[in-house]
């Protein structure tokens, strides 16, 4: 049991850590979108 919640804990890190990365690295290639624009977020 201890060692199933652990390796889920790692994926769910691991998931939500590439989310991130994923998001930060289009912000990036977009030229930076905050720039003259709105937040589309908010």
């Amino acid at each position: 049991m201890t060692g199933t919640a652990v390796l889920f804990l790692v994926i769910a890190a691991a998931i939500i850590w590439g989310g991130l990365a994923l998001s930060i690295m289009r912000l990036r290639r977009d030229g930076g979108a905050d720039e003259g624009q709105a937040p589309h977020d908010l």
